[in-house]
C-alpha cells in the first residue's frame, strides 16, 4: 500500500446507533446463518480502472517469485529476481485475476458485532509521478473492504485507501444485487473508493502538489464467484484464526522447524516486499518497503468491538 504522501489525513467516523441502522436495512437477519454464508452474501464487487496494469494474484501464486529474508530483526519478503532499478517491473507484477484469491476474515467482535474483512493481495503497487521522480512504487500491496454486521444485519462498510479510508452506513453504500458492496479500485495504487473519478488523498512537497487516485469503469470482479474466496474465522476478536496458514503467524523473527528460512511458507511475514531503495523525500522513496500484511493490521488486531470499522 502506498503510504500517504501527506501531512494529516481525513478520518471518517461512524455515526448513528447500530440498532437504528439495522431497522432501516433491507437485509433480513437470520440467527442461523453460518460465517461462510454471510461472507459470500456480503462479498464486494471490485471494479478496476480501465488503464489498470497491475492486478491481484493469490498469495500462493506470488510465493513462487518471492523469498523470506531477515530484515531489521524480522522476516520479510523480497523478489527472488533482483530488481535492477527502483522502477523495475518483473513479469509477475502484472498479476492475474484468474489466479487470484480474496482473503475473507470473519471476526467476531462481541456477541452482536461481526466484521468481515475482505483482503486482496497485489504483487505490485505503482507509485505517483512527482516532477521527474516516481515516488512510492513498492513490491506487494494489500487493500481491503470491511462489512460490519450487528445481529447479522449489515450496518457499515469501510473502503480502505492507503493509510486511510472511508466508512459509510450500509444504506448509503453503493451495492449490486442488494447485498454486495461496489468498490472502485484505483489505478496502480489500488485504493478502494465508493465511486469512479478523481480522488485527492494527500499532498507532497509542503502541500504544493496533490496526490491523486483515479478510478473508472474497467474490468469487473465479483469476488464471490468461481471459488475466489479463502475464509479465515475468528471467534475471539481476532486473537486466533481457523485455519491459520504460516504467513498469518505473528512471530516475525522465527522459522517453522524443518522449513528453510527463505521459504515464504516458512513462517510469519512482516513486510510483503523488497526493502526501500532510491531517493527518499521524508518517509517516501522511489521504491518504498513492502507493506505489512493482514496479521499486523488494525482490522485484524483491533481490541474493542465498539471502535469504528477499519
Amino acid at each position: 500500500m502506498m503510504r500517504r504522501i501527506a501531512i494529516g489525513f481525513l478520518l471518517f467516523f461512524l455515526v448513528g446507533s447500530h440498532g437504528a441502522l439495522a431497522k432501516t436495512s433491507s437485509v433480513k437477519s437470520s440467527s442461523s446463518k453460518e460465517p461462510q454464508q454471510l461472507i459470500e452474501t456480503y462479498a464486494p464487487r471490485l471494479i478496476f480502472d480501465q488503464s489498470e496494469n497491475y492486478y491481484p494474484l493469490s498469495v500462493d501464486n506470488s510465493f513462487m517469485y518471492l523469498e523470506r529474508e531477515m530484515r531489521d530483526g524480522q522476516y520479510s519478503l523480497r523478489t527472488i529476481e533482483k530488481l535492477k532499478s527502483t522502477n523495475s517491473k518483473l513479469s509477475f507484477f502484472k498479476g492475474d485475476l484468474s489466479a487470484s484469491k480474496v482473503y475473507a476474515y470473519y471476526i467476531k467482535r462481541s456477541d452482536k458485532v461481526v466484521d468481515i474483512v475482505y483482503w486482496i493481495f497485489y504483487p505490485y503497487n505503482e507509485g505517483k509521478k512527482v516532477f521527474w521522480y516516481t515516488i512510492g512504487n513498492h513490491v506487494g500491496d494489500w487493500e481491503h473492504v470491511t462489512v460490519r454486521l450487528t445481529d447479522q444485519v449489515p450496518t457499515h462498510v469501510y473502503f480502505s485507501a492507503h493509510s486511510g479510508g472511508e466508512s459509510m452506513s450500509w444504506k448509503d453504500t453503493p451495492k449490486t444485487q442488494d447485498t454486495h458492496p461496489v468498490a472502485y479500485v484505483a489505478r496502480g495504487s489500488h485504493g478502494m473508493y465508493k465511486n469512479k473519478g478523481k480522488h485527492v488523498y494527500g499532498f507532497s512537497l509542503g502541500r504544493l502538489i496533490d496526490v491523486v487516485d483515479y478510478t473508472s469503469d474497467g474490468v469487473i470482479w465479483n469476488i464471490w464467484e468461481k471459488n475466489g474466496l479463502s475464509t479465515f474465522t475468528s471467534m475471539d476478536n481476532g486473537q486466533t484464526y481457523s485455519p491459520s496458514p504460516s504467513w498469518m503467524r505473528r512471530d516475525f523473527s522465527s522459522t517453522i522447524e524443518g522449513k528453510n528460512e527463505k521459504d515464504p511458507t516458512g513462517g510469519a511475514i512482516n513486510r510483503w516486499g523488497n526493502a526501500s531503495q532510491g531517493t527518499c523525500f521524508g518517509s517516501e522513496c522511489e521504491l518504498n518497503s513492502g507493506p505489512t500484511g493482514p496479521s499486523a493490521k488494525d482490522s485484524i488486531m483491533r481490541n474493542s468491538p465498539d471502535n469504528p470499522v477499519n
